[in-house]
């Protein structure tokens, strides 16, 4: 049976958290408090508050296919394929929700439109394929079904599951109120909320002429920030490509980059022994992760942080430190199950 489809829906009054209470625009440095307070609603309360509301809105667009075979002659096997896209204004209440650098998924609360990107659990393609397969051997079936070689190689039952996807997005975060957005110096000001300007290509390992910060114009080999090479887990992309906005919210949009795709084989190999009718004993040999891919991560949010102050540039940035989640390394296991 061969199926495709298309899958699309919108969905509204969805969870919009940001600080409500920071200004409704960006300022440049030296701006008198008065006038950055004056585009703010309580200015005697933290700019730094923390509030939700049900604007943010998503649409989802997917084209889904499928080939099944039924259980037939002892084969069954099922092949699904997605290509699909969700965006969104917020993918949840909190940062876990909005993904890797999700602080920075709303940078002006006054402007839904500027965190508008892919959702923080967009993937684009899914590729599933699966199969069990009794074996054509053994009593009752097709080739050796008597004597020494049926018992032998008779009853033995073949098991897979292959997954491949696209990498997780992720955002990159700029530490401190860079654009401006507190005025009043005696109340608490926004924090991680600013995204980076793009400088030039990061995926174009070496130095960046284009970036001030020093560190820039090394590669991390030299003492430097620039990346040897990048789509590594030392450095998947070029933090020096990025530079700190000043005055201002950075022009880097939404969720714009991915890490690695994720590759994983399950495999399972069962052997039947009937011990009299109605009984029989199974044994179980299963392999996860069959082949030991190591399927990374996307950068942890320690490394998401592209700087330490206004003009320098945090180390480590870009680094991957952690599988995907629900991978594992090779996982073996051995087993016996008895069905009465």
């Amino acid at each position: 049976m061969v199926s495709v489809a298309y899958v699309g829906s919108r969905n509204y009054r969805l969870p919009y958290s940001g600080f409500a209470n920071s200004a409704r625009q960006a300022s440049p440095n030296g701006t008198p408090s008065a006038t950055i307070d004056a585009m703010r609603f309580m200015p005697w309360v933290s700019a730094g508050l923390n509030y939700t509301t049900n604007v943010a809105t998503s649409e989802y667009n997917a084209l889904q296919s499928k080939f099944q075979r039924r259980l037939t002659n002892g084969l069954s096997t099922l092949v699904s394929y997605t290509w699909g896209k969700s965006i969104d204004t917020s993918s949840g209440y909190f940062n876990v929700e909005n993904g890797p650098g999700g602080s920075a998924t709303i940078q002006n609360y006054h402007d839904p439109s500027t965190a508008r990107g892919v959702s923080s659990y967009d993937i684009t393609h899914f590729f599933s394929w699966a199969t069990v397969y009794d074996l054509p051997f053994g009593k009752g079936k097709k080739w050796l079904n008597e004597g020494p070689a049926s018992w032998i190689l008779g009853d033995w039952q073949v098991n897979y599951i292959f997954q491949a996807r696209t990498g997780a997005p992720f955002n990159l975060v700029v530490t401190g109120d860079l654009a401006n957005l507190r005025g009043n110096p005696n109340v608490g000001a926004p924090n991680n909320y600013l995204r980076p300007n793009l400088l030039s290509d990061p995926f174009a390992p070496g130095p960046v002429a284009a970036n001030p910060d020093p560190l820039c114009q090394r590669t991390i080999s030299q003492g430097g920030r620039a990346a040897d090479e990048t789509r590594t887990i030392a450095s998947w992309i070029n933090p020096c490509a990025f530079g700190i906005p000043i005055g201002a919210f950075g022009n880097l949009g939404r969720n714009v980059f991915r890490g690695p795709a994720v590759y994983t084989m399950d495999f399972s190999l069962f052997k039947n022994i009937v011990i009299r009718e109605g009984w029989k004993l199974q044994l179980r040999a299963e392999a996860f992760n069959l082949f030991n891919r190591q399927n990374w991560d996307t950068p942890a949010n320690a490394n998401l942080t592209l700087n330490t102050n206004a003009t320098t540039m945090a180390a480590g940035v870009g680094r991957i430190s952690n599988l995907a989640q629900g991978t594992t390394p090779r996982q073996i296991q051995l087993g016996a199950r008895l069905v009465f």
